[in-house]
This record gives C-alpha cells, structure tokens and sequence, in this order.
C-alpha cells in the first residue's frame, strides 16, 4: 500500500508515493511531550515517513553503515534506529541495525576540488568559521591541506567506519544543490579504500539537476525547505576544518535547543514504533 502524508499542513492535502511498507496510522490524541520545535503535526509525519524510507531503505539494500553528512543531517539517525525494529519485524533472520558514523565534509575536501568556484567559497565559508574574515589567511590554509595528512587523520578519527570498508555504505545528506558534498565524500572515502558506497538525500531539490543520488526519501522539496530534520543548529554541533568530527557548541542557549529536538524525535518516532510493532505483534 501507498504511504500518504500531508503536503500542505492548512490545506491537508496529500500526496502518494508507492511504499513497501504500510500507511502510518495517526498520531496518538495524547502526546508524551510538548512539541515545542516539531509543532506542525504534518512536520512530524514527514519526520516518521523519512524515517521508515531510510531504514527500508537501509534494510533492503542490506547496509551495513550509515554516514549522515554535516550538522542538518545528523538527526536522521534518530529514525533509522528508532525505525529498524519496525521494518525488521517480518524478518525471520534479524539483520543488524547499521553502524552510525557522523561526519564532517569541511574536513576533507582536496586542493583540486579548490578550480571549482562553488567549492571554493564552499570551503571558504567554513575555513571563515574557524580563521576569522581574514580572506588572505582563509585562501593560504586552504592551499597548504596536505591531502596525505588529512587522509591519515580520517583513518586515525574514523578508524572504526574504515576498518569496515569493504562493506556496503550509505552516505546520507538532506538535500543537494550542486552535489559536491555528496560527490566529494564519495570521491575522498574510494579513495580512502571503500569499494560499496549508496547516496541518500532526504529530499529532492527541483532547482538542482548536478547530482543524483541513488535514492531519495521524500518525493519532492520538504515541508521544512532545505531541512527536513530541522534548521543546522538543531544538532547541538559546529563545522570545522580542522577534524572530521563536527564540534559541539560551545553556546548554552543552542545546546538546549538541541537537546530538547532530541526529546521531540525521539518521543515522535518512539509513539509510532510503539504502536506500529504491538499492532502488528
């Protein structure tokens, strides 16, 4: 059966996509918390159709990790795991929930990526975030990254995602404008030795013909525009250039914000699964 979910909140109109799933029954008259950030009832299930995309998604393609890209897309784990008992539940053998790696792009991007102008202010945007607004500085850094270097400290800060590099992975983002983070992981984790790489964004950008992953959850622009998870911040994390790992704020008023969208995913997918796995029980 299709799934359906609202387009438009105020008009409660719905589109359909086909599904290997089931439709999502309605949300529950009594919620366990406040929705404080995910008000809109129709933001919250397109929260739980993304959710259960990637993890049939991940189930189907047989991943064995999952990559969420920057800080807007760091909160799509929540509804992989909180997901995967739902769409494993028929499964005679239970296969292993995959592996979740957070990671930053700013990192690794390479020299040669620098021809490309888009990449260029890119890479400049978040060298600024560290370095200041002092361009001269942002443009010498940029041109002295040893890409060896960084290769080694990805291997030493990633040890364990590289140790599984043979196995299937999937690189998940929000959404993509021109593709270069997306490509550029790609191309920077082959080179790093991974032999079986998938790309997913949580939506499809009708303004961007670049890139094309291989799979996207929603069938058209989110409710929520370029975060269907929630605006970047509501990760509780800071780019860098200088790590793989994203930084955790430093900004009180910014890390509570975060913990509290915590609470709100966690309670929203958790509902569901709940009444989803004893319906089915």
């Amino acid at each position: 059966m299709p799934y359906t979910y609202p387009v438009n909140d105020q008009e409660k109109s719905f589109v359909q996509r086909p599904s290997r799933l089931f439709v999502p029954k309605p949300e529950p008259t009594k919620e366990k918390i406040e929705y404080t950030i995910y008000s809109s009832p129709a933001e919250r299930l397109e929260l739980i159709y993304m959710g259960l995309e990637l993890a049939e998604f991940a189930r189907s393609c047989e991943v064995k990790n999952a990559i969420f890209l920057d800080t807007s897309a760091r909160l799509g784990w929540i509804g992989l795991n909180k997901m995967w008992p739902v769409v494993t539940k028929d499964n005679e053998e239970k296969p292993e929930l995959p592996q979740s790696y957070f990671i930053n792009p700013y990192f690794y991007i390479q020299e040669d990526d620098l021809e490309t102008s888009w990449m260029q202010q890119h890479l400049m945007d978040g060298a600024q975030a560290i370095l200041g607004n002092d361009i001269d500085l942002v443009e010498h850094y940029l041109h002295q990254r040893d890409s060896r270097a960084i290769e080694v400290q990805f291997a030493e800060e990633m040890r364990h995602l590289v140790s599984r590099k043979k196995e299937r992975t999937m690189i998940v983002d929000t959404c993509s404008h021109s593709g270069m983070s997306l490509q550029g992981t790609t191309d920077f984790l082959e080179k790093m030795g991974f032999e079986d790489l998938l790309t997913v964004t949580a939506e499809v950008a009708d303004y961007s013909d670049e890139y094309e992953a291989d799979f996207n959850l929603l069938p058209r622009f989110a409710l929520t525009s370029c975060y269907p998870w929630g605006d970047a911040s509501l990760s509780g994390m800071e780019r860098n250039t200088d790590s793989s790992n994203l930084r955790r704020s430093a900004d009180p008023e910014v890390s509570a914000r975060a913990l509290q969208a915590r609470k709100e995913i966690q309670s929203i997918f958790t509902t569901y699964a709940d009444e989803v796995l004893r319906d089915r029980a």
